[in-house]
């Protein structure tokens, strides 16, 4: 692990028990014409585009020592990251987080066809977590989860767009109440079949608020539900907790979620005294926060378990429940035995139809177009929902888990965001928003009302092929009932879009486990990507 504390989680505890912060003025590249200044800046690496490459790679081999170089071929790398590092970009280069993903599993010696990069704003390191859990229950001998996130330029205008920092935060008062603070940091973890004795992620659970496109639920409902699927799986009660991992919760939203899930599941605030607050002392540290959660509190749950929580955009709920592990079938260990899956309704859009905004009557402002670049998904989502009677205007689905592959999503809206910073002009936070590769599946999110399980894999050509995959492991393991599955490419030149999505869910008994409809062909502009990838699994599924 790596934050502005230091190198190593020592490092981050020293901190934590001194009472000291790591927060300063950010460097003139990064602060340059932002109203907001202070971050947590990890020291000791140069600026420029190999930043984010140097600060990841020095976390995997920390988390690495030991493990030879037969055991690292077969252990893939998962990694969570918001946008990815955005310095290669920003110096007019290519940035690609799947890229950067590969390029730190092969410099790693590890398993890089198994590798891939899943960005959910700052819930990424948790999506990853249960990726991995899914390799090792598959027969990988261990999987590496990476949360990283660079304090770049990018991130931190993006965030002064949405009005989401702090206005009084300083070196001297970390923790204000008024808003966040961001940090950069990479944390890596291990995750391997669990023995007990050791501490383990004994349950976890991920929920979506489909409310807002940033906010979470202030009432706490989706992040109670998310603490409940964790607690449920890992066979404990809110009184069997003995501390409490909280981010992000200088924002007054957050800490109002926080506090509305948390006060109705103890009946009252007496789970107030088992928060353990890191955070002051590194800043937010984004799609990091979730694995930096997990393992602070390591040692301790080897003897009592413990909950972390995280809010990601989109009220995207994360808990995770960690403690000491125990024999028997786990997400993290030998898979529980696998239900029949069905996969089928086939649906395509190059494009959203001319009443698309009409058709999602109280989820959706009809004055406002739905982003041109998600609108194939929301036609798709209809078109694929609706061959099986389950979608009208204005119906929710509130149990509908969604994994969705993109990729190229959101160049142009990068480019712009990007112009503006340089030219530091008033920056768009529609614009950054719409630049973020987990907006599709929000969005989608929100027109459909669908609150279970979400996840954006932002991994490149693969990411169609592996979306399908999670989508079979999450109903296989009964983690949600139903998953609207799929890929969103757009071209290099972004003149040409195609979306295409599946449902799979559980299979009836008179059903067989499989019924896809033909794979189609894919215009020659979009091969290589994502969606010919999702295809092509569809095709070979048959």
């Amino acid at each position: 692990m790596r934050t502005a504390a230091g190198v190593g989680l020592d490092a981050l505890r020293a901190a934590v028990a001194a009472g000291r912060n790591s927060l300063a003025q950010l460097p003139a590249e990064v602060r340059r014409g932002l109203p907001h200044t202070l971050g947590g800046r990890v020291p000791d690496l140069p600026a420029g585009p190999e930043r984010g490459l140097l600060l990841a790679a020095g976390a995997l081999e920390a988390a690495l020592e030991g493990v030879s170089p037969e055991e690292r071929a077969r252990i893939p790398l998962l990694v969570g990251t918001g946008l990815g590092p955005q310095e290669p970009r920003e110096a007019g280069l290519p940035a690609s987080a799947q890229a950067f993903c590969e390029a730190l599993a092969s410099g790693a010696g590890l398993d890089v066809a198994g590798s891939l990069t899943y960005s959910v704003t700052c819930v990424s390191g948790l999506c990853a977590v249960e990726r991995a859990r899914s390799a090792i229950a598959g027969g990988a001998p261990a999987a590496l989860v990476l949360g990283v996130e660079t304090l770049s330029r990018t991130i931190q205008g993006g965030f002064c767009a949405l009005e989401a920092l702090s206005l009084s935060a300083s070196p001297s008062d970390p923790s204000p109440q008024d808003g966040i603070v961001l940090g950069e940091a990479a944390c890596a973890l291990l995750l391997e079949p669990a023995v007990p004795g050791q501490a383990a992620l004994l349950g976890q659970g991920l929920v979506a608020d489909a409310c807002h496109a940033t906010s979470p639920d202030r009432s706490g409902q989706g992040m109670r539900e998310a603490v409940e699927l964790a607690l449920t799986e890992a066979g404990l009660a809110v009184g069997d907790l003995g501390w409490i991992a909280l981010t992000a919760s200088g924002s007054p939203v957050y800490a109002a979620t926080y506090a509305g899930a948390l006060d109705s599941l103890w009946g009252g605030e007496a789970w107030r005294e088992r928060v353990v607050d890191w955070e002051g002392s590194v800043g937010h540290l984004l799609a990091a926060s979730g694995p930096v959660g997990l393992l602070y509190e390591l040692e301790r749950a080897r003897e009592v378990p413990g909950l972390a929580l995280t809010v990601g955009f989109g009220g995207l709920n994360g808990a995770s429940v960690v403690g000491p592990a125990r024999p028997g079938p786990s997400r993290t260990g030998e898979a529980a035995p696998g239900r029949r899956v069905r996969v089928h309704a086939l649906a395509t859009a190059s494009e959203g139809a001319p009443d698309l905004e009409d058709a999602f009557p109280g989820r959706w402002d009809p004055r406002r177009r739905i982003p041109a670049e998600v609108a194939p998904l929301a036609e798709a989502a209809r078109q694929a929902l609706g061959s099986l009677g389950r979608w009208e205007p204005g119906r929710t689905l509130p149990e509908l888990a969604l994994v969705i592959a993109v990729d190229n999503h959101g160049e142009r809206a990068a480019a712009r965001f990007g112009s503006a910073l340089e030219r530091e002009r008033p920056c768009s936070p529609a614009v950054f928003l719409n630049s973020l590769p987990s907006t599709p599946a929000t969005t989608l999110s929100l027109l459909l009302g669908a609150r279970g399980y979400q996840a954006t894999l932002n991994a490149g050509p693969r990411g169609g092929a592996a979306a399908l995959e999670e989508a079979r492991w999450l109903v296989s393991q009964g983690v949600a009932p139903c998953v609207l599955a799929g890929a969103l490419s757009v071209s290099p030149e972004g003149n040409q879009t195609l979306a295409a999505l599946v449902v799979v869910e559980e299979a009836d008994s008179d059903q067989g486990p499989r019924s896809i409809a033909s794979a189609l062909e894919v215009p020659s502009a979009l091969e290589g990507l994502a969606v010919a990838s999702f295809l092509e699994g569809l095709s070979q599924d048959r």
